[in-house]
C-alpha cells in the first residue's frame, strides 16, 4: 500500500514487530488527536495479544482525561478498551479508568522519584504472570514544564535508567506532545530521544511517520492506525 509516493504499513505490521524490553515514542503536536491512536493501538494490541499481555497507563496531570474527550468526541467507547488496564497517576485529580495508585506532585524531585518508584513496582506486579507487559507514558512532557534545569536532567538520566536495566519483558511507548517538547531545550529532548529505538510522528489522526527504528527498512514509510 502506498500513499502519495510514500508507503504505508499496518499498525499489525509495527505491533507484530516491537522487540522485547523495546522503547518507543509517538510526537504529535497541539494540533493533532492523539487519543484516536491510543485507542486504535490499545485495541488492536488486545486483539492480538488477549491475556498474553498486561497494559499499564502512567497518566501525568490529567492527560488520559484529554485522550478520553477526543476518543469520546470521535465517537467510540474508550471504556473498552480500558477494561482490564490498570492505570497509575501522577498529579492531577480527574480519575479515568481503574486507577490502581495515585502520586501527589512534590515540591522536592527525590522524593517524587522514591514515591513513583514503588508505586510503579507494585502496579507491574500485578501482571507478574503475563508474558510481556506495556507500559503508556502520557503526559511526560507537561510534568517535565514543572520541573527546573537540573531535575529535568535528573528525571531523564532516571528513565535512561529504567530503560537500559530492565529485567522483565516491559515495552514502553511515550506519547509526547512536540510543541511543548521544544521548550525543553536543551538537552532534554536529545537525550531522551537518543535511547528510543523507535520515534513516529503523526502526520493526522490516523497515520504516523516512522522517524527512527531499529529496522532501517521502516524509516520513512507511515502507519496506518
Amino acid at each position: 500500500m502506498r500513499m502519495k509516493g510514500i508507503e504505508v504499513v499496518t499498525v499489525k505490521d509495527i505491533i507484530m514487530r516491537v522487540r522485547p524490553k523495546e522503547t518507543m515514542m509517538l510526537k504529535y503536536s497541539s494540533y493533532n488527536h492523539p487519543g484516536i491512536l491510543v485507542y486504535e493501538f490499545l485495541r488492536k494490541i488486545k486483539h492480538y495479544y488477549n491475556e498474553r499481555v498486561g497494559v499499564v497507563i502512567i497518566d501525568m496531570l490529567d492527560n488520559l482525561g484529554i485522550i478520553q474527550y477526543q476518543v469520546e468526541a470521535c465517537g467510540f467507547d474508550f471504556n473498552s478498551v480500558l477494561n482490564g488496564v490498570k492505570i497509575l497517576k501522577v498529579g492531577g485529580s480527574l480519575d479515568v479508568g481503574d486507577v490502581k495508585a495515585k502520586i501527589g506532585l512534590s515540591g522536592a524531585y527525590v522524593i517524587h522519584r522514591g514515591k513513583f518508584n514503588v508505586a510503579l513496582e507494585k502496579v507491574l506486579s500485578e501482571f507478574s504472570d503475563r508474558e510481556f507487559i506495556v507500559v503508556i507514558h502520557i503526559g511526560l512532557d507537561k510534568f517535565l514544564m514543572l520541573l527546573d534545569e537540573r531535575e529535568r536532567l535528573v528525571q531523564v538520566h532516571d528513565i535512561i535508567n529504567y530503560v537500559t536495566t530492565k529485567t522483565f519483558d516491559i515495552r514502553d511507548i511515550w506519547v509526547i506532545n512536540t510543541t511543548l517538547w521544544t521548550q525543553l531545550k536543551p538537552y532534554v529532548p536529545e537525550c531522551f530521544e537518543e535511547v528510543m529505538l523507535f520515534i513516529g510522528e503523526m502526520i493526522d489522526s490516523t497515520n504516523v511517520k516512522v522517524l527512527k527504528a531499529i529496522d532501517k527498512e521502516l524509516v520513512g514509510k507511515v502507519i496506518h492506525f
